[in-house]
Parts: C-alpha cells; structure tokens; sequence
C-alpha cells in the first residue's frame, strides 16, 4: 500500500425531490418549495403536509423495461444514481471491472419493509408473506444492482439512522486499501413513505403549531427522498486536479451553541426538515431554504462541496473544505480538499 494514497471523488450522481443533478441540487436549496394542500392517500389525519417525490421513469434509457418490472423505487434511486456517476465520467456499466458497490441507508427499503410488516398484522405471523419478507431484506437493493449492472464483485449494505455515510467512506476505503477491489461505487439512498406523515402529524400535536386559532396549519416541514453515487478509488494526493476525501470521522458535541452551528442538528426526528432552515455558512448562506433533512443527507453536502459549483456561491473556503452533519450529541465530519479546474 502507498501511504500516501488517498479516497478520490471520481464523478458523483445525484438524484432526488429537487430533480436530477447537481444544479438541481444547488437550485433547489436556494428556493422555497411551495407546501401542496393535496395529502397523501390513506393518510388519516387532516394536515397539510409536502410530498416532494422524485422522477425515476428516465432510467428506461440506461435499461431495458422489462429488467424493471420487478424493481422497486428504493433500488431504482440507487441505480439512476449510479448511471448518472458513469455518464459523467463518459462510462458505462461495461466499465465496472474490479468495482465493488456499498449502498447505505438510513432505514433501507422501508416501503418494502412496512408492506411485510402490514402482511404479519393483516395474516398473522404463520400466514405473512415470505414474498414480502425476502423483498424487505436490506440487502437485496444492492444484490439487484449488482445483478442488474452484471456484477460479481463484493457488494455490502449499511443501514442505520446515525452515520451511515461515514460508514460507507470508511468501508470504501478499507475495501481499496486491501486491494478487494480498484473502485466503489457509494450509493447512498433514502426513500420517501408514507409513514412519514404519520411522524410529521404527531409532530405537529406536540408543537407551537398546534393551536385554538389555527389546528389545520400546514407544517413548515419537507418530506422528500434522495440518491447520490459517488464513484471511488485511490489516488497519491499529487493529482491536484480531483477531489479528495482528506479526513472522514466521528465525535462528541461539546455545547449546545456548537450543536446550533451544523446541518440538521436541529431537529431530532430525520427526515422531517424545517422549511425555514438556515444551512451551516461552510455549505450555503441563505435564509428560508427547503432543505431535506435525511439520515444519508450528508451525501448531498459532499457531493455539492466536492462538486464545480463556484466556492463563493457555496460560501466556503478555497481548496479545502468540511462538511458536518449532526444528529443528537454525534457529529459526522468530512473533509474534502477540491480539485485544481482544468
């Protein structure tokens, strides 16, 4: 191993409620989204929540329609994702020799998951649907990725709430150093459900919101879903002209005000994101901002930091930069030193 290799950002994908790319991305944080009065079906309650889904049918171009049949819209995020990284970087699917794939979530396949759970209360524990069971297996996103992209590389899942993107890095990393493979693909996905409004309606009881005056008051949150891909490999820092990941770890709020200062830490439930949220100033200085507040959101600040929108519109230091995202008393902190432009 060559000590000083480090974690490259070769080409990123991104997707999700605001559209597709990194414009998009950039765009969509500096307007408001506008709260729609239409509820979801089946939802049982009366608030006025946003539902900011995201387009996938376009991935008919990159495969065919009846490989899809099967493909729910938590794995077809991932792979549009993916196609969206490659086609930046003018690859394809064919290109992905010695390329292992790392999906991370917040809480996985939810829809599917929920859909087994609703079988067990609707049948009983004996009669729930195996059919559903197997589909809400967390790591059968990836295996179908792999599949679908002729893989027979290694391929992991990490599901969890808190840090899941830090714990891709660190696993991209290891698997390159160890030479299991020459790149990763990091897909990092969460999907909007409607269990959400439920979280967004309980919110809205036990706040400021609701009120005498006014109880059907829209709630100033955004739920919505995301995919980014971040295509990785390892580099000697002398080639100037690609993004590195410098620095990637964990560790302990020291106060409250310190706690103020980061991406989503004000909130403690994820995925619910204040429509009048302030973003941290090393991101995007603006006031009123629809921001998503997910538990893989830390994937959209390091793809928009390591991205070739100009410092200045973002706010933040020449070169070398960190992205933190907060949840309780745990910041996630990368760091991410940009390329020279060509």
């Amino acid at each position: 191993m060559i000590m000083n290799e480090q974690l490259v950002i070769e080409s990123i994908g991104v997707l999700g409620s605001f559209g597709h790319g990194i414009d998009a991305l950039f765009n969509g944080l500096k307007q408001d989204v506008t709260i729609s009065d239409s509820m979801t079906e089946g939802a049982n309650f009366n608030a006025n929540v946003p539902e900011i889904l995201t387009d996938t049918s376009i991935i008919q171009e990159f495969i065919h329609p009846k490989k899809l049949r099967q493909v729910d819209h938590f794995t077809r995020l991932g792979l549009l994702s993916i196609f969206y990284a490659l086609k930046n970087v003018g690859l394809s699917s064919e290109n992905l020799q010695d390329t292992g794939i790392i999906l991370v979530s917040g809480y996985g396949p939810i829809k599917r998951t929920f859909d087994f759970l609703n079988s067990i209360v609707e049948f009983g524990p004996k009669l729930a649907s195996p059919l559903m069971f197997s589909l809400s297996v967390h790591n059968i996103p990836t295996a179908t990725i792999a599949l679908l992209l002729g893989q027979k590389t290694p391929y992991t899942t990490i599901c969890q709430p808190k840090g899941a993107v830090l714990s891709g890095l660190q696993t991209a990393e290891l698997w390159l150093k160890q030479r299991r493979v020459k790149k990763v693909l990091l897909v990092a996905i969460d999907e909007y459900n409607t269990i959400f409004h439920n979280l967004a309606y309980q919110l809205k009881l036990n706040s400021s919101l609701n009120t005498l005056e006014n109880p059907n008051a829209s709630l100033p949150y955004v739920l919505g879903e995301s995919a980014v891909c971040f295509y990785l490999s390892l580099e000697q820092e002398e080639n100037s002209h690609k993004t590195i990941i410098t620095n990637f770890r964990k560790e302990n709020i020291t106060s409250q005000e310190h706690l103020n200062n980061f991406l989503g830490s004000d909130f403690p439930v994820c995925w619910i994101g204040k429509k009048t949220f302030q973003i941290n100033n090393q991101l995007l200085s603006c006031n009123n901002t629809a921001l998503l507040q997910l538990p893989t959101a830390q994937a959209l600040s390091i793809a928009l930091m390591a991205s070739n929108i100009d410092d200045n519109a973002l706010c933040c230091e020449k070169n070398i930069q960190c992205v933190e995202y907060c949840l309780d008393s745990t910041c996630y902190s990368v760091n991410i030193k940009k390329g020279v432009r060509q």
